[in-house]
């Protein structure tokens, strides 16, 4: 099956030629450089010049829009050629470009026209001010320190509170937007990504990667400093099965004309977690059993019948996809049991904000895991005028609208649009009926009309000499391939296991037991060799060869289909780790203490992982007749659970635990567990 080409937009071989002349890209005047962390340095200089945000756009992706008076800019964060592109939506073409130091990864206009990005390598948020023209390069206000992985932004209603993410810092940071001063920093579950607000700012709605979860963060308000922060459980059930649950990167809130920001009220559900009325724009619901159901043996905790489904006003809609690893008591030659079903299916969780539950209980039927389901679903939008839902696919290039009404979305496809590869951000025009569209792979912008008429596809131009080699691009369209009979047989890409080049956090059953899904970014190259959980494939190019017919997937042997095995192997090669967050002060006595331990010839820690990598031999550690090999340690803090079948959660618990012999922990303390772990944190 051969792959369309993700070809890229326009590439030059130096500075690009924008839409009108006297917009040539320039990089970072040297004052802006002096503006780092100093959050009184993020205010306008300027007020009166520039776009201002449309209303109710409060969620940041990798595309942003502004109104221009009576043009439309669309602002693209592009993570390729680390730039920000101002492109004209009526004219069709590029009239701007600000270049960047570091991978942008998600762009928010806010209501007073600023601008802020993140910067997910260099862990910084940016501000920047629009010029007189649509054509000037943005002026960078400030540069502010945040967690590991910067990737979600979302501002109140009102404009006062703007909600960070950081994915692999683990954390949401709220900023008073006034000052860009932090006011309220938590600790969430691991690879949170998109957040959205509650208009009245008072609670922020993260998704998570991983784990069939949604965090509820509630926000510092007048009248209480505290912050708190509470789980939402979306596993859903399949013939009384639990299922697992992963690729939860987007996140829309429901847009309606009940939604009066400056009043400070909205359709968010009451304080108290009552349900608000329907409003009779969803189909009514069969009437619940009052009789509590038997679960079976592991099956999601059974949740109380809603009596009334919520309003449409209340509704966050949370993309992602059921998984099915398979049963540890059922013998497969693959990973999980597609025998049993499609091992993914698309869903959509619909969570009442006001009573803080999802409505949406049980797994699509397998009728829905068609050649062309969205298993890769990358952002989403919510368009109020026809209460649907758009969702953006990666690996099938297009976008869903969904009817939003449903307890499901996914099942209720009202239509669907073609876009160039990658599509990676949207954002909408409410008042336009039109949704824009940015294709990172391809470098392309999509204005989609949702009355029907035809798309406009807008060319974003890149500089080559920004950007990621050839094979790496063409390597990463494959990685992200759904339906590719090359990969395997049930429509899994590369990037169902590996998100970010990362691991689902799900144990598979496999022909040699139950595995837990390994990282890989930052962690092929020479020296992490031998490869797979027995350390017996030499190569990466052996290991993914083998890793393809456990997929079931014909491989890609033959000579013409030898080039693009080549370029995946460069595309997973390049994959690196994130970027850590310095170590707080308050840690660095804790972390010098691990490292001590870790060091200690009595922990035995280095004997198999020295420096914190690997000797790249295998050993028998659980008293099966077994042999595993050594993982490298690199970036261990991200990858719960642990141990190849994932028994434990924690490193702490792992380190307690006497059911192996990995190393020589038992004998630590309490207080030198805790301050060995938190050194392997910062590996």
């Amino acid at each position: 099956m051969a792959l369309a080409s993700a070809t890229v937009g326009s590439v030059h071989d130096g500075p690009a030629v924008v839409g009108e002349a006297e917009a040539a890209p320039v990089a970072p005047s040297a004052t802006d450089v002096a503006k780092v962390d100093d959050p009184a340095s993020c205010a306008r200089a300027f007020p009166k010049r520039g776009g201002t945000a449309l209303p109710s756009a409060t969620q940041g992706s990798t595309v942003s829009l502004a109104s221009w008076g009576q043009s439309l800019v669309a602002y693209v964060a592009h993570e390729d050629d680390r730039s920000i592109h101002a492109i004209d939506i009526a004219a069709g073409k590029e009239v701007g470009v600000t270049p960047l130091g570091g991978t942008p990864s998600s762009i928010l206009v806010l209501p007073d026209g600023r601008i802020a990005v993140t910067l997910r390598d260099a862990n910084r948020l940016e501000v920047f001010e629009p010029g007189e023209r649509r054509s000037d390069p943005l002026s960078r206000r400030c540069s502010l320190a945040v967690h590991s992985e910067p990737v979600g932004l979302a501002v109140s209603a009102d404009g006062a509170t703007l909600a960070l993410t950081s994915g692999w810092g683990h954390k949401l940071v709220a900023f008073d937007v006034a000052s860009m001063k932090a006011r309220t920093e938590v600790d969430l579950p691991r690879e949170p990504r998109a957040v959205v607000m509650t208009d009245d700012g008072e609670r922020a709605f993260v998704a998570h990667v991983v784990d069939s979860k949604m965090s509820v963060v509630d926000l510092p308000t007048a009248s209480s400093s505290s912050s708190s922060v509470r789980t939402i459980d979306l596993a859903v059930t399949k013939a009384g099965v639990a299922q697992m649950g992963c690729q939860g990167f987007a996140l829309a809130k429901a847009v309606t004309s009940s939604t009066t920001a400056a009043s400070g009220k909205s359709g968010d559900g009451a304080a108290t977690g009552e349900r608000p009325l329907p409003k009779g724009t969803a189909p009514p619901p069969s009437k619940p059993s009052t009789s509590k159901p038997q679960e079976p043996a592991g099956a999601a905790p059974a949740q109380p019948p809603a009596a009334l489904p919520p309003s449409i006003d209340s509704r966050i809609f949370a993309p992602m996809v059921t998984v099915d690893p398979g049963e540890r008591s059922e013998h497969t030659s693959g990973y999980g049991s597609p025998e049993r079903g499609p091992t993914e299916k698309p869903m959509v969780s619909v969570i009442d904000s006001g009573a803080e539950r999802t409505i949406t209980r049980t797994a699509a039927g397998d009728l829905l895991a068609s050649r062309d389901a969205c298993l890769l679903p990358r952002a989403a939008a919510f368009h109020g005028p026809s209460s649907s839902l758009l969702v953006a696919c990666l690996g099938s290039n297009s976008v869903l609208r969904l009817d939003a009404r449903t307890v499901d979305p996914s099942r209720r496809e009202l239509s669907r649009f073609p876009v160039a590869a990658g599509p990676t951000g949207i954002a909408v025009d409410q008042a336009g009926g039109r949704a824009v569209v940015f294709s990172q792979f391809a470098s392309k912008l999509s204005v989609l009309s949702l009355d029907g008429k035809p798309a406009q596809v807008i060319d974003v131009p890149v500089v080559a000499s920004r950007m990621p080699a050839g094979d790496v691009l063409r390597g990463r369209t494959i990685f992200h391939a759904t339906h590719d009979a090359r990969i395997s047989g049930d429509g899994r890409a590369c990037a169902s296991c590996h998100p970010d080049g990362r691991e689902d956090a799900i144990t598979w059953q496999t022909p040699d037991g139950p595995r837990q899904t390994l990282m890989l970014a930052g962690r092929i190259g020479a020296s992490t060799a031998p490869f797979g959980w027995h350390g017996d494939k030499k190569t990466v190019q052996e290991h993914v060869t083998e890793t393809l017919v456990r997929l079931r997937g014909r491989g890609m042997a033959s000579v013409p289909e030898r080039a693009d095995f080549d370029a995946l192997i460069s595309y997973v090669s390049s994959l690196r780790s994130p970027s850590p967050t310095e170590v707080a002060s308050s840690r660095t006595d804790l972390v010098r203490r691990g490292r001590e331990i870790f060091n200690d010839a009595d922990a035995a820690c280095t004997t198999c992982h020295p420096g914190g990598g690997t000797t790249g031999k295998s050993f028998s550690v659980t008293g099966e007749q077994l042999l595993f090999d050594t993982p490298s340690l690199k970036g261990v803090a991200g990858t719960a659970p642990y141990f190849h079948d994932g028994r434990y959660k924690t490193i702490d618990a792992l380190l307690a635990a006497p059911d192996h012999s990995m190393g020589k922990t038992l004998q630590l303390t309490r207080k030198d567990r805790v301050a060995l772990s938190a050194y392997l944190e910062t590996l």
